[in-house]
């Protein structure tokens, strides 16, 4: 339900305008979307539709913004993840390698 607000522009008619409630800042609460990324990341749920696991933080009272925040959050830390195991693995390829000159030398 819309808000009056007085106003000297934009008016009703009788002086005041309409005020959208639901674009009043809403503070976020760094605690959900903490525990919004945690759900968003947990492999039980990481491969559900994201439709679904946003209605999901919905049902658990996040705003739309902690929502958006979450996911950001969650992407970034998949993808500094998938960095994480490329570079693991160049580096056991690196060590193979390694260990193949070595033995190579030593014949």
């Amino acid at each position: 339900m819309a808000q009056v607000k007085p106003s000297d522009s934009a008016s009703t008619g009788e002086g005041a305008t309409m005020v959208d409630p639901s674009s009043s800042p809403i503070p976020i609460r760094a605690s959900q979307v903490e525990n919004g990324v945690r759900f968003l990341l947990h492999p039980s749920v990481a491969s559900s539709p994201l439709k679904e696991r946003t209605a999901f933080l919905v049902k658990k009272g996040l705003s739309r913004e902690e929502i958006d925040m979450a996911i950001t959050r969650a992407l970034e830390l998949r993808a500094e993840d998938e960095e994480d195991i490329k570079g693991k693995r160049r580096e056991r390829e690196r060590e193979r390698v390694r260990a193949m000159i070595v033995i190579g030398l030593e014949m």
